[in-house]
């Protein structure tokens, strides 16, 4: 897929990934119609756009400008660490609901209406939530 993009002067990347595939209809006089580009290669890389071409795969339509080198060149490992810290900041944010959502069982424990067998598993249950935040990067 190629898509359109461009660095401005203080750094920020801005990508049109429509700007190749927007089309027009041109009716002729005979009333038959054809598909249009709106916009050439050379006029995307001219002023006022001065976009650059680049490929990109399919599987990376939800890039953003964060996802490319200062070179604009699309880097796949940006994009791969970027959508992991994703993934991992949700199961962080599910982990810390898992342990607010069983805080009570603790106060049950701590005021004795536990006791250290009934709540030893969640304890450890609790104890491996947390261990695993830390390992996230939580």
């Amino acid at each position: 897929m190629k898509i359109a993009i461009r660095k401005e002067p203080n750094g920020t990347i801005y990508i049109d990934k429509t700007a190749y595939t927007r089309t027009y209809e041109v009716k002729d006089e005979e009333g038959n119609i054809t598909i249009q580009p709106m916009f050439t290669e050379e006029e995307l890389s001219k002023e006022p756009y001065n976009y650059t071409k680049v490929e990109i795969g399919e599987g990376y339509l939800d890039c953003i400008g964060l996802d490319f080198n200062d070179d604009l060149t699309f880097s796949v490992d940006k994009y791969n660490a970027r959508k992991q810290s994703i993934t991992n900041g949700k199961r962080i944010a599910e982990l810390k609901s898992l342990l607010a959502n069983t805080d009570y069982q603790v106060l049950k424990w701590n005021e004795g209406e536990l006791t250290d067998e009934q709540f030893e598993p969640m304890r450890l249950q609790r104890k491996a939530w947390r261990e695993e935040i830390r390992s996230l990067g939580g």
